[in-house]
């Protein structure tokens, strides 16, 4: 009996302490922040009003660079030369050419994408549907047994780009997206439209300014650019499959400078937020006098777990100035953003609920 009424003091101290907190800063007990004085309270009449960003970030579009066949030189040069950028690019392997894993797992660990091109670079439309399979799953779990970080396999290359409706229907038991056609893309995408994408191939004469011009294309239209190159040669060496480093550097570097108007990002990460955005609900409201909630509804099966969705919301005229705290219910962690400019930026990641209040130090 002691035990029970001791407990109960307890929890009506801890009760009482939480609305002591609520009422007085609007956050909850285990507030990670500590040093504000006050929340800030919604004006009477505010409703949230807001929208979803075309692009992660609210860039003006989305830029993917791509590399078949599984070259040598993709582990060798390519990569590298991206991630000195900062830059990440998707791989397309045919397994079968691979001599050695761990040189892709190091490409995977840096953040690039490992797409599968089929076993062995087999020309999908001259198969047999069941030959097919074989490809597409032999390739798709060896990728994932070689290296086990990758849990999903969402991208995949026709090789040689041909295709027609009978192989569009197997890839899509294995793969979300494909790219196979000639062009560029627009930013809605259906589910089959994601497995016909549209890319530029990079061959002879190796006139970078129109890959350049391409990009520029996408940014005005709000699309998305896959520009795929093959080999990259540091020597210098050119083909119809090989591309001096001197040709591949200008074209990433016009990229890079470009980075303020494009999200770069690999195919699977394109792909996977088109379907976020197109298909998720954005539950928002007012839950008390100092806090906005936002969450994701509806959000569609198989996509990375760590994708979030760009809102760009108005606040509340009363926050204006004030500091921003977007505390995250399931991590447990907490960020602050400006509220100089009103609309602003929020990433909203899936399965979870964001808590927004403005304070003062």
């Amino acid at each position: 009996m002691r035990f029970q009424y001791q407990l109960s003091a307890v929890i009506l101290a801890t009760a009482c302490c939480v609305a002591w907190l609520r009422c007085d800063r609007a956050f909850d007990l285990f507030d990670p922040l500590k040093g504000y004085e006050k929340s800030i309270a919604i004006e009477a009449g505010y409703i949230v009003h807001l929208k979803k960003c075309v692009w992660k970030d609210d860039k003006k579009a989305a830029y993917t660079v791509s590399f078949d066949d599984t070259r040598s030189s993709h582990f060798q040069t390519s990569a590298p030369e991206l991630e000195r950028r900062g830059m990440v690019g998707t791989f397309s392997l045919n397994t079968s050419y691979v001599v050695d894993w761990n040189d892709w797992r190091r490409l995977a660990l840096a953040g690039h994408e490992l797409a599968s091109h089929t076993h062995t670079h087999v020309r999908c439309t001259e198969i047999t549907e069941d030959q097919l399979h074989r490809e597409l799953q032999r390739a798709k779990q060896e990728i994932m047994l070689h290296i086990p970080e990758i849990e999903r396999v969402p991208s995949f290359t026709y090789p040689f780009g041909l295709y027609n409706e009978a192989t569009h229907a197997v890839v899509r038991e294995y793969h979300i997206s494909a790219r196979t056609g000639w062009g560029i893309n627009n930013y809605d995408l259906s589910d089959d439209e994601l497995l016909e994408l549209k890319g530029r191939g990079v061959y002879p004469p190796y006139d970078m300014s129109y890959f350049n011009e391409q990009v520029d294309y996408a940014v005005r239209n709000r699309g998305w650019v896959l520009i795929y190159f093959h080999s990259i040669s540091a020597e210098g060496l050119m083909d119809q499959a090989t591309i001096p480093l001197d040709k591949y550097l200008q074209h990433i570097d016009y990229v890079k400078s470009m980075e303020d108007s494009l999200w770069i990002a690999t195919q699977g990460d394109v792909a996977d937020y088109i379907r976020l955005r197109r298909d998720a609900v954005v539950s928002s409201r007012v839950a008390d006098p100092y806090t906005i909630e936002l969450s994701l509804e509806a959000i569609p099966e198989d996509l990375a777990p760590n994708l979030a969705l760009t809102i760009n919301i108005v606040l509340p005229q009363s926050w204006q100035g004030h500091d921003i705290m977007v505390y995250d219910s399931q991590s447990g962690k907490a960020e602050i953003i400006s509220s100089v400019e009103n609309p602003v930026l929020i990433d909203v990641p899936q399965r979870t609920k964001l808590r927004l209040h403005a304070v003062d130090k």
